[in-house]
């Protein structure tokens, strides 16, 4: 693991504070452990007294911002009802995307038995006929589909940590879209932790949607949007479907994305792909757009997001990566149609 990816999983996943922090996805297997698991929490916004103003902010009924810290003496109580909170916090942002997007959730595996355990992604209702799609892929952790990260939904506001912002623009924008849901590989059935077939590790999952959901598409014209280990997913499933991805995929945002780390895995003709069509936009203190130094020359353009938070990425870049995916996207039909012409002479 390079010193990159060694501290971005620290920031993520190690020290202090998580509830205010990063999402750990061991906690709650070592919190159901603990003392805090013996309390019960509610199921509903209401019922821990929060909602989501008008502006998106999880906000209590004197308009207070959310609170981390409750018991002082009981940090465990603390960071066990910020899980729970998240996990409501994730259904409420699932009812944003069905009900107000009109977005399908659509099982996983596709020909799942009743005894068996399935995970879910979201996709817009024209994502298999529309010839223009975007794909979302999100971090590792906590998140679940449609998050780029709970902590800033929970302590800022929903379209800042969440995919929301992108999604919308890409349905004005004509485009169908797909999100991915990586990191749900393992459910309970009968008592017993059974992975998820198909979704056993966030690759696996990447390529499975990939294969029953992309592949078959009409789209010819599909941007890929993929933030920190969302990068070695989309790496993993560009391997695995090269031919696919030259052939349709005409832009891939990376959003602090730590493909980097893995890029010996990768061949050279995936190496290249990214370095044409790719841009990675990480975390600096350089304004937004600054092109930054690469230590990989082989790797795809670098730009700053504009922030030097990590989970922030997706959210400060967002003009910029659009800005981006529509100069590739009227390239790529140029070339697209200039191939055609050549084609009937």
């Amino acid at each position: 693991m390079g010193s990159f990816l060694k501290s971005v999983w620290q920031k993520l996943f190690g020290g202090p504070g998580q509830g205010a922090g990063g999402d750990n996805p061991n906690r709650r297997e070592m919190l159901s452990n603990s003392g805090a698991s013996k309390g019960t929490f509610p199921s509903t916004l209401e019922g821990f007294g929060y909602r989501f103003n008008t502006k998106g902010e999880l906000v209590d009924k004197s308009g207070g911002k959310f609170q981390f810290m409750v018991k002082k003496d009981d940090p465990e109580y603390n960071q066990r009802r910020y899980v729970v909170l998240g996990e409501v916090v994730t259904d409420h942002l699932y009812g944003i995307m069905e009900n107000e997007l009109k977005l399908e959730r659509v099982p996983v595996p596709v020909d799942a038995r009743v005894d068996e355990p399935q995970s879910f992604i979201f996709r817009t209702k024209d994502s298999a006929d529309n010839q223009n799609m975007m794909v979302l892929i999100h971090g590792s952790g906590a998140v679940r589909a449609g998050q780029w990260t709970r902590k800033l939904i929970i302590n800022e506001n929903i379209d800042t940590g969440s995919q929301l912002p992108y999604i919308r623009r890409a349905i004005d924008g004509g485009f169908g879209v797909i999100v991915m849901n990586t990191n749900l590989n393992e459910a309970v059935v009968d008592g017993k932790v059974r992975k998820i077939r198909g979704s056993e590790t966030p690759e696996n999952h990447g390529v499975y949607v990939w294969q029953h959901f992309v592949q078959p598409a009409k789209a010819q014209n599909v941007a890929v949007v993929a933030h920190s280990y969302g990068g070695i997913v989309a790496c993993t499933i560009a391997e695995t479907f090269l031919k696919d991805f030259q052939r349709r995929v005409f832009s891939i945002v990376f959003t602090d994305s730590v493909h980097t780390d893995g890029r010996a895995l990768w061949s050279k003709p995936v190496k290249d792909f990214m370095k044409q069509r790719a841009v990675n936009y990480i975390s600096a203190v350089e304004p937004l757009d600054t092109r930054m130094e690469n230590i990989h020359s082989d790797d795809c353009l670098a730009l700053s997001a504009g922030t030097t938070e990590h989970e922030r990425t997706s959210h400060s870049c967002i003009n910029s990566a659009f800005q981006f995916m529509n100069r590739r996207h009227g390239a790529w039909l140029n070339k697209t149609i200039f191939s055609r012409f050549k084609s009937e002479l």
